[in-house]
C-alpha cells in the first residue's frame, strides 16, 4: 500500500508565463483592497466610537462585542449542524412533509432566536460585571 508521487515537468512558454504573472499580479491586488475595505467595513463601529465618545468606551464596547460574537459563533454551529442534518432527511420526503417540517423548524429557530436574545438583554451586563469588573458596564443611555 505505498504511494508513489512523480513529478512531470511542465513547459511554460514565455507568453503563458506572462499571462499567469499579470493574472496573479491582478488577484494579488483585489486581494488587497478586498482585505482592506473588509478592515475598514468591521471596523467602522470601533472608529466611530472612538471619533464620538472616547478610547475607554471602545473597550466597553469591545468586551460586550467580545461575548456577542462568541454566542453568534455557538448559535452558528448549531444552526449549520442542524441545517444539514435536515436537508438530508428532507431529500427522501414529499413537498407537503418538506414544508409541514421547514415551518416547525422556522418556528424552533424563532423561539430559540428570541429566548437567546432576551438573555443577552436581560443577562450581559451581569456577565459582564462577574468578567472583567462593574466598571466597564455600559448604561441604557448610550
Amino acid at each position: 500500500n505505498d504511494i508513489h508521487f512523480k513529478v512531470v515537468p511542465q513547459s511554460i512558454s514565455d507568453d503563458e508565463k506572462t499571462t499567469l504573472k499579470n493574472e496573479l499580479k491582478i488577484k494579488i491586488k483585489n486581494m488587497f483592497f478586498h482585505k482592506i475595505g473588509g478592515v475598514l467595513v468591521l471596523n467602522t463601529d470601533y472608529l466611530l466610537v472612538s471619533k464620538f465618545l472616547n478610547l475607554s468606551y471602545v473597550t466597553i464596547y469591545g468586551s460586550y462585542m467580545m461575548v456577542f460574537q462568541v454566542v453568534t459563533v455557538l448559535m452558528s454551529s448549531f444552526v449549520n449542524a442542524i441545517t444539514a442534518s435536515v436537508g438530508n432527511f428532507l431529500i427522501n420526503q414529499n413537498d407537503d412533509e418538506v414544508t409541514s417540517i421547514a415551518k416547525q423548524f422556522n418556528t424552533v429557530f424563532i423561539a430559540l432566536a428570541t429566548f437567546i436574545s432576551l438573555n443577552m438583554y436581560f443577562l450581559v451586563n451581569d456577565f459582564i460585571t462577574s468578567w472583567i469588573g462593574e466598571k466597564f458596564i455600559l448604561g441604557n443611555g448610550i
